[in-house]
Parts: structure tokens; C-alpha cells; sequence
């Protein structure tokens, strides 16, 4: 019994030295054509809710698997304040944004769900609602931490 008390206290003296690696979150697997779904997303949207003032952006297929998005200081859309983009490469969909690179874990044309490539944790969602309206949902990186929810409505196709 003393063996194996010492054995499990010398055990624990090294898990703090132990690396928690972080689980890459498994891609859901898309193809080109299921790809061309989301453009749905096409064209200029006002954003709102989650208690911040509105934005805008427009998205655009830059080609069969790219869409192009661009944010905007105001609703004429004339001074360009970011983008990002949304990649089909190798079977599954990345959005590449300013120092972060998400990819999808859901897709079903209809719903995309992007989560951090690194760690899985936190991420967004758009679903599409209607023609003219989707939802754009961030989710909290932290247990129990609070979502923000955006109404995205087109202004022009």
C-alpha cells in the first residue's frame, strides 16, 4: 500500500509539468457544389443587436470558392474599415479574418458554424432566415459566457 501511495504522489507531483495539447475540431466535409449555397450571403447587409450600434458589410463570390467580405464605416459603403474571406480549400470551408483563421464544423448550406482551427472554442454561426435576413450568432469561448446575437438585413443584393 506504501508503494503505491508513493508511486500515485510522484504521479501527481508531475501533472502540473504535463501539456494539455489542444484538439483540433474535426472540418465538416463540403464540396464545391454545396460550397455555391451560400450565396445566400451575396450582397450588401446592415447589421444589428447585441447592443452595438449598426454596422455594415457586403459579401461577394470572388470566384467558385471564395466569398469576399468587406466591412464598412457607414451604410453608403464607401470607406472600407476590414475584410475577411470565406475559403473552400481541400474539402472544407475556413473564414480567414484578421489574425484569426475559424473553420466549419456545420455546414448545411443553410447554417454554417466556424469555430477557432486552433482550439475549437467559441467561434460563430450565420443562418439564413429568409431571402433578406439571416442571423449572425457569436458564441462565447468561455463555459457559461454570453452570446451575441446579429440581425443581418440586406440592403442590396
Amino acid at each position: 500500500m506504501t508503494r503505491i501511495r508513493g508511486a500515485l504522489l510522484g504521479a501527481l507531483v508531475l501533472l502540473p509539468s504535463l501539456k494539455v495539447v489542444a484538439q483540433q475540431p474535426a472540418a465538416a466535409a463540403v464540396t464545391l457544389q454545396q460550397f455555391g449555397k451560400l450565396k445566400w450571403l451575396v450582397g450588401a447587409w446592415q447589421g444589428s443587436g447585441g447592443g452595438y450600434p449598426a454596422f455594415f458589410e457586403d459579401y461577394r463570390m470572388l470566384d467558385d470558392s471564395t466569398i469576399g467580405m468587406r466591412s464598412f464605416a457607414g451604410a453608403d459603403l464607401s470607406k472600407v474599415k476590414d475584410s475577411a474571406r470565406i475559403e473552400l480549400r481541400g474539402g472544407a470551408v475556413y473564414h480567414h479574418g484578421r489574425g484569426s483563421r475559424e473553420v466549419a464544423v456545420e455546414f448545411t448550406g443553410g447554417t454554417i458554424h466556424f469555430v477557432p482551427a486552433a482550439n475549437g472554442r467559441g467561434g460563430f454561426t450565420f443562418s439564413r432566415q429568409a431571402a433578406d435576413l439571416w442571423i449572425a450568432t457569436l458564441h462565447s469561448d468561455t463555459p457559461g459566457g454570453r452570446e451575441i446575437i446579429y440581425t443581418m438585413r440586406r440592403l442590396r443584393q
